[in-house]
């Protein structure tokens, strides 16, 4: 019996016989026959584990097979490798090769050092063991293995046997470093591309610095001169010793005046909208004396056109928050265009509204005209700049009218739209919306007077390199009661600032040596000095530039030509001023317009002449034509020097031929 139990378990650990033998004939009884039982069920867990095990080691071998992948074996103590077939395979390695040396002999030398120091870190516990190195195949050919192991320790964390994968990544590196070639590639035409629109990008950005230094000394270069026709014209023309011929004539400079400094204004706003700067200025504004205001502003040139002036508004809300000054250039721009081209009939200006619910309202304008229409090749054409739709209309102005009207009207909500055909006048519609508003009670008309007594002898400096800008100001302010010192540059400002130390400093920017920028934030470096407050004067017109004046440590920012009333208004604001006011003089009404007839009444050789000097564009011989006339002829004369003023040499013209005027050579 004891040498069929040797027997037996000799055949269970050879795992040959897989089938439990028949049961003995003996009768066990007690602990033999328990112990029998137990040696039998552990005989068939064993079994069924070792079947199980086959089974799994079947699937792994199938598995690493298809894989592709090798598994190692490598005892630590010992130092001794060995690998399965399909390590053979992934190595080109003879059977029975140490597996150690195949290794080391196949690894390049390249990726020696770095596999060798992963490996160490492994075994250290550092680390994983999952590294990536390159082999060498017999026939030359460089392949990519990717390796991971486990490693068994013993009780004391040292390691005694490494079991792991080897697995050829090749094709995977080849794909990754053709993608990575074609993103190389990418990149290169990226760069390339890049780079052209970046030389693209800075070849704009100077043309637009360019335009933006051009503009604004353009700016700077007329409106200065500008500041001093306006400013001294208006102030000859308060005069009271002044006569009416001499009133007249001022009237006629002040007015060329302000129409150079609108074509000004017109390019200046056209580059605000190029660059994206133009921004809407809501207020309260009244809608009836807003359209009333353009009808005035075009009653003489219209009549002197013989063109009738017609207002259709109806259903408006009393006042509504929009911005006024951009929907007055509009209609004014519009309305002009109309009676420039309409050459006969009327122009009307329509006006409805129409509630939306709540405080909101839209408004809906259209102005139309009875003249010559518009071709619809032109009907594009003409919202571009700088363009005008060909015809027998007048062609004075920029051609930016409709342009910055458009886009103001965009601005403002709404979409300037045209109808017109050749023959049949033309109708320009746009509808904006506006929220109703309260209407803030109007203060009468009045024009500053004088300081109070308890307020005169404020020193103001006045600092300007351009002499007839410091007179101007001189002369606004010196009548009102302050006391008033010049400086023509930067350094003497920062003496006089020191020494007289005056209440306020009007300080122009662009002067040679030390601007107005530099003498401001010096100024305000000095915390000792008395400071003073800071008003910017420049003759630019760009937004950043008030900006700009504020953040060196200006108080405000004064544009040149400089306005009477804003002047005053600022004064109040920065000294705590209250001036005394008068009511303000009524303009005198329009002088009627001219007639043929009223022409006729000249003597023939000055029609003559008057026509000729118009087809020459010599202002000066028309002006002394009209000089010699006597003052019987004040009203014509008057009227003639109204439309020069105008610059409506065409309708002139066409009068002086209704008045029976020969063409005369020059």
């Amino acid at each position: 019996s004891r040498g069929r139990e040797i027997k037996e378990h000799i055949v269970i650990r050879a795992g040959r016989d897989r089938t439990p033998p028949p049961p003995p004939r003996v009768w066990f009884v007690g602990e033999l026959r328990a112990l029998n039982r137990a040696i039998r069920a552990m005989t068939a867990l064993l079994d069924s584990r070792y079947r199980a095990m086959h089974r799994s080691e079947e699937r792994l071998q199938m598995a690493t097979l298809a894989g592709g992948i090798g598994t190692w074996d490598w005892d630590v103590v010992s130092n001794a490798l060995s690998g399965d077939e399909q390590m053979q395979r992934l190595y080109h390695a003879e059977n029975g090769r140490d597996w150690l040396a195949t290794w080391t002999g196949a690894l390049l030398e390249a990726d020696r050092l770095a596999t060798q120091r992963a490996l160490g870190a492994a075994l250290r516990g550092e680390a994983e063991f999952d590294v990536e190195f390159r082999i060498r195949w017999p026939d030359g050919t460089v392949r990519h293995i990717k390796a991971d192991a486990v490693i068994f320790r013993d009780a004391g964390g040292r390691p005694l046997r490494m079991v792991g994968t080897n697995y050829d990544i090749t094709e995977h590196k080849e794909a990754e470093q053709e993608l990575l070639r074609h993103r190389h590639h990418l990149e290169e035409l990226v760069e390339e591309r890049t780079g052209a629109l970046s030389v693209a990008v800075e070849q704009a950005e100077a043309a637009n610095r360019a335009k933006s230094v051009f503009l604004a000394n353009m700016s700077h270069e007329l409106r200065t001169p500008l500041n001093s026709v306006i400013g001294f014209s208006r102030l000859m023309a308060d005069s009271t010793h002044m006569l009416d011929e001499e009133k007249r004539n001022l009237a006629i400079i002040h007015r060329s005046g302000n129409h150079l400094l609108t074509l000004i204004n017109d390019i200046l706003e056209l580059s605000k909208i190029e660059a994206g700067r133009l921004t809407a200025q809501t207020e309260v504004a009244a809608l009836d004396g807003l359209l009333q205001e353009v009808m005035d502003m075009l009653s003489v040139r219209a009549a002197q056109s013989g063109i009738a002036l017609r207002l259709d508004a109806a259903g408006l809300p009393p006042t509504a928050r929009l911005d006024a000054t951009k929907l007055r250039q509009v209609l004014l721009n519009l309305m002009s265009n109309a009676v420039k081209f309409g050459l006969r009939g009327a122009v009307t200006l329509g006006a409805r509204a129409q509630a939306l619910g709540g405080e909101r309202w839209q408004l809906s304008f259209a102005v139309s005209d009875q003249g010559i229409g518009i071709a619809p090749a032109d009907q594009q054409r003409i919202f571009e700049p700088f363009i005008q739709a060909d015809g027998d209309g007048a062609k004075e102005g920029t051609g930016l009218g409709l342009t910055i009207s458009r886009e103001f009207v965009r601005l403002l909500g709404g979409e300037l739209v045209l109808e017109s055909a050749p023959g049949r006048g033309s109708v320009f519609r746009f509808a904006i919306p506006v929220q109703a508003a309260l209407a803030a009670p109007a203060a009468p008309p009045s024009e500053v007077a004088a300081l109070a007594a308890a307020q005169r002898g404020k020193r103001i400096l006045v600092v300007d390199d351009n002499a007839d800008g410091r007179a101007l100001l001189h002369k606004l302010l010196a009548p009102l009661g302050f006391q008033v010192e010049q400086a023509e540059d930067g350094a003497a400002a920062l003496a006089a600032i020191a020494a007289w130390r005056p209440e306020l400093v009007f300080m122009d920017w662009r002067m040679p040596g030390l601007d107005g920028l530099e003498v401001t934030r010096r100024v305000r470096a000095q915390g000792a000095l008395a400071q003073p407050r800071i008003v910017m004067l420049t003759a630019s017109a760009f937004e950043g530039e008030r900006l700009a004046a504020l953040a060196a440590g200006a108080d405000e920012f004064l544009r040149k030509p400089v306005e009477q009333d804003r002047l005053y208004r600022i004064l109040e604001r920065q000294l705590q001023l209250q001036f005394e006011r008068r009511a303000a003089v009524a303009p005198p009404p329009p002088r009627a317009p001219l007639a043929g007839a009223d022409l006729a009444a000249l003597p023939p050789a000055q029609r003559a002449t008057l026509r000729a000097a118009l087809q020459e564009l010599n202002l000066a011989r028309a002006g002394a034509m009209l000089a010699e006339l006597g003052p019987e002829f004040a009203g014509v004369v008057g009227g003639i020097e109204d439309m020069l003023a105008a610059y409506q040499y065409p309708q002139l013209c066409a009068l002086l031929d209704a008045a029976g005027a020969a063409p005369a050579s020059a």
